[in-house]
């Protein structure tokens, strides 16, 4: 069974998660992990690179 950050998460207020189609690699998820962290450097990020997915538990909501 596949864990997620949801698991141990649930402390924060916002949990989001996002697909992303092109994300191939281990330089993608770097790249990534480093932009969430520019907007929010408490997040806690966790990355798929088989799924594509990338789970985000943060403290502040996500910008439109």
């Amino acid at each position: 069974m596949e864990r997620s950050i949801w698991d141990g998460m649930r402390g924060k207020e916002f949990l989001m998660q996002f697909h992303i189609q092109n994300m191939i690699c281990g330089g993608c998820v770097e790249s990534v992990t480093r932009a969430i962290r520019i907007a929010d450097s408490d997040a806690t990020v966790a990355a798929n690179i088989a799924t594509k997915k990338v789970e985000i538990a943060s403290d502040k909501p996500r910008a439109l």
